[in-house]
This record gives C-alpha cells, structure tokens and sequence, in this order.
C-alpha cells in the first residue's frame, strides 16, 4: 500500500489505528506515537496465523508478510476499505 503523502501526514498508523479498533482479536499493538517515527513494525494474528506488518512514513508505504499466502491476502483485504 503506497501513499504520496509523507511523514506525519502518512496514513499507514491512522489506517492500523482503524483496524485495531475495528479487529481487536487481531492483537495489533503499535508503538506510541513519535511525531519524528521513520518505520513502525508490529504483528497481528489473523485466520490464526501471523502476519506481520511494517511501514515506512519516509516512503509513505505498508508492507505486511505471512508465511501463509491467504491469511496475508484476508488480511489485505479486509484493511483495504478502512484505507478508502
């Protein structure tokens, strides 16, 4: 998930902030907020199996991973209407 817009402005937090609250028993935790934050990594449970998750406020994108493809491809798309 790619944005063009950088820094504090990327919505990659905004958007797992979202989905926490709309997900809980994916067990996303962030780190707090730093207004000068480069990358963020965290981890979720999904279809229980990990997933994680990484982005980058510098490249304004979000990676996620999971050594199961179709938990990673839920997981994409139900975070997907939450970027809209």
């Amino acid at each position: 998930m790619w944005s063009d817009k950088l820094d504090d402005e990327a919505p990659h937090r905004l958007i797992l902030e979202r989905f926490a609250a709309t997900h809980p028993e994916a067990g996303i935790k962030l780190p707090p907020y730093d207004r000068y934050e480069d990358y963020v990594e965290a981890t979720a449970i999904w279809n229980g199996a990990l997933v994680a998750i990484y982005y980058e406020t510098i490249l304004s994108y979000l990676w996620l991973w999971s050594p199961d493809r179709a938990t990673v491809s839920s997981f994409r798309t139900a975070l997907l209407p939450l970027a809209g």
